[in-house]
């Protein structure tokens, strides 16, 4: 009986995976609606605890298929799903997941893109939580400093066009940048 479980469960996680690389392949392709059915289907395949690691590239690459077709909530739901599986291994066995950090800084382009400021803060320091906590090479540092200057310019002109009311609210803000 055992034997049998651990066979099935195999199975479902080697389907889950191929699932997945079937829909990157649909996505680079530009079927992005093909590629997110394909997505969700591996996802349920890949639940269990051993296809974690899979199932956290599965949540990441659709998270982008969501976000290359405008849906930018959906997009934020599988890319925080991904961030909170990789945060929790990460207080669990102190592994960071190389993934981690590509789904923070796609969570703030999705959030720039939505104007939620306190969550663009958040992911902000989500990101650099995240590459605190990995090993960066020099070169990995240095495009990682690229890239927060140039979500802090983008970050700047959403703040650029706030209105007069919505400057008087975030009165509270300036001590946290």
């Amino acid at each position: 009986t055992v034997v049998t479980l651990i066979e099935e469960r195999t199975s479902e996680g080697e389907a889950g995976s191929a699932i997945t690389d079937r829909g990157i392949q649909k996505f680079r392709a530009g079927k992005i609606y093909d590629a997110i059915k394909l997505f969700g289907r591996a996802q349920e395949k890949l639940v269990k605890d051993e296809y974690k690691h899979e199932l956290i590239k599965s949540l990441v690459v659709c998270g982008g298929a969501y976000k290359s077709a405008g849906l930018f909530w959906a997009a934020r739901s599988n890319l925080l799903s991904a961030l909170s599986i990789t945060l929790f291994e990460f207080n669990r066995s102190g592994f960071m997941h190389e993934l981690a950090l590509l789904a923070a800084k796609e969570l703030i382009w999705i959030e720039i893109q939505l104007g939620r400021v306190p969550h663009i803060l958040f992911t902000l320091t989500l990101i650099n939580f995240v590459a605190l906590n990995m090993k960066l090479n020099d070169e990995e540092e240095a495009d990682l400093f690229d890239f927060i200057q140039h979500a802090d310019t983008v970050f700047s002109m959403l703040l650029l066009r706030l209105n007069l009311d919505q400057l008087k609210e975030m009165t509270r803000v300036p001590y946290i940048l």
